[in-house]
């Protein structure tokens, strides 16, 4: 199993925490595959959203679960630093903090959790906060993408 964390911005990031983060999630959820994050900014998320979900709009995170078993990777995720950066700042933490939780909620979504419905996310928020504090990631018990809050 390899995972793998690919920085493609400027903005410097601690790769060593954030990948520690994903193998540790990844191992809590039993995912033997190998998950590739990708961060990127916001441009490149927009047109992943608009390609792939039909939204011509950045979003914070976008997770592609491959549904294959081995030797096939258990699937993607895409993180834009740029919709990360403010989420941290309207929520008062730091960039790893965000990043850290934005990682374990595509390790979620790949591991089969969804977020579409009000009974879905209140799983996912639960499952979030569980595995940030196994991970020692402090995630909000009610924690949600701001996208579905305010227009950033």
């Amino acid at each position: 199993m390899k995972h793998s964390l690919d920085n493609t911005t400027q903005i410097l990031i601690d790769s060593t925490q954030l990948e520690s983060i994903l193998l540790g999630a990844c191992q809590e959820c039993g995912i033997e595959q190998s998950v590739h994050v990708r961060i990127v900014e916001n441009s490149e998320i927009q047109a992943l959203n608009a390609r792939f979900r039909h939204v011509d709009e950045p979003t914070d995170v976008l997770t592609f679960p491959s549904g294959l078993e081995e030797p096939f990777p258990a699937g993607d995720i895409a993180i834009s630093v740029d919709y990360a950066s403010e989420q941290a700042r309207v929520r008062g933490v730091e960039l790893s903090n965000e990043l850290s939780a934005l990682i374990i909620h595509g390790v979620l979504h790949i591991f089969g959790y969804d977020d579409e419905t009000e009974a879905d996310q209140r799983e996912m928020q639960l499952a979030m906060k569980t595995l940030g504090d196994k991970l020692q990631v402090p995630i909000d018990a009610e924690w949600t993408s701001l996208l579905h809050q305010y227009q950033l």
